[in-house]
């Protein structure tokens, strides 16, 4: 019929060989059909297919593939993405059923809440402070809750071992080194350093330190005199004290104390020889007795008496 047909995408040229018919490029049609496929102004329709027309797409009940990844908040998105979103740790069958949601092993939403609901009963953790323990809670800005777990400043702990050195009860212990203890301060064969003046007075039981040691040792040794030496182990040398020729006191003492003796002992046998006019000299050791007899009454008053007319022999008695 004439209303079936259209020279608006016919065009006509003569030729040498006659008349070429020719179809333009930019033809319009009212509708094109291919086999199944029909393409109009509605837009194309697949029999017993899918179709694109102005009311939207329609798959046909076809599986719709190579879709790429959406990106915008109304592109389509494909089966990938889907099974990201949706699964976590889900599975999904070959008949897009959802098993084991969240990793619970449910197949279903309610059930799946339930279980978490029991797990995180029994998972509730109870936050308490122990020996020496302080827990703070604090609330983060997503509403989490926050525990700051620290130590006490003021710590009470049976033992504390650091390397060698041990600090229990008892006091602290260095291996191989000092201790202090409530036994009391073992130096372990160490020197003590920075040891302050102790009192030295009657009673004191301060610690003293080398320097007052080396002051009564210089004050020892000015006491003793001569060429008497305080050596850095804090033992005093000398010899000859005194002129003794000693090396000691006891020893210089002695031997002053025997000179003494013997000097005494000298003198008093060496004594004293009493002579008179006549006869022989008499001797007398220190302390001995001289007896000296006159004739006249012991009792003559001194006005009646004088040694002129006197004379004195010895003799054995006297």
């Amino acid at each position: 019929a004439e209303d079936k047909t259209s020279g608006e995408n016919v065009i006509t040229r003569t030729t040498e060989d006659g008349i070429k018919i020719e179809l333009l490029k930019d033809a319009k049609f009212d509708s094109i059909t291919t086999g199944d496929s029909v393409l109009n102004n509605n837009g194309l329709v697949i029999k017993d297919g899918p179709s694109i027309i102005k009311d939207g797409i329609n798959a046909g009940n076809k599986t719709i593939t190579n879709v790429a990844d959406a990106v915008n908040g109304k592109d389509a998105v494909n089966l990938d993405q889907l099974h990201k979103v949706i699964t976590g740790d889900n599975s999904i069958n070959n008949g897009g059923a959802i098993t084991n949601i969240g990793g619970t092993g449910k197949d279903n939403v309610n059930d799946a809440i339930s279980h978490v609901k029991d797990a995180a009963t029994k998972a509730k953790t109870t936050v308490t402070e122990g020996d020496n323990i302080v827990v703070k809670e604090t609330t983060n800005k997503d509403g989490s809750t926050n525990y700051k777990v620290s130590t006490k400043k003021d710590l009470t702990l049976d033992s504390v071992t650091t390397g060698d050195s041990v600090l229990n009860n008892n006091g602290l212990t260095i291996k191989d080194g000092p201790s202090i203890t409530k036994d009391g301060i073992n130096a372990g064969n160490k020197v003590i350093t920075n040891v302050a003046d102790g009192s030295i007075a009657n009673g004191s039981k301060d610690a003293v330190n080398g320097g007052q040691v080396k002051n009564i040792s210089d004050s020892i040794k000015n006491s003793i005199g001569g060429n008497t030496t305080v050596n850095p182990d804090g033992s005093i040398t000398t010899n000859n004290i005194g002129g003794t020729g000693k090396n000691n006191i006891n020893d210089a003492i002695k031997s002053v104390d025997d000179k003494v003796t013997n000097g005494v002992n000298d003198l008093t046998n060496k004594g004293l020889n009493f002579a008179g006019n006549a006869g022989k000299d008499v001797h007398r050791k220190l302390g001995d007795k001289l007896n000296i007899i006159g004739g006249a009454d012991a009792e003559t008053a001194e006005d009646k008496t004088s040694g002129e007319n006197v004379i004195t022999r010895t003799t054995e008695d006297g």
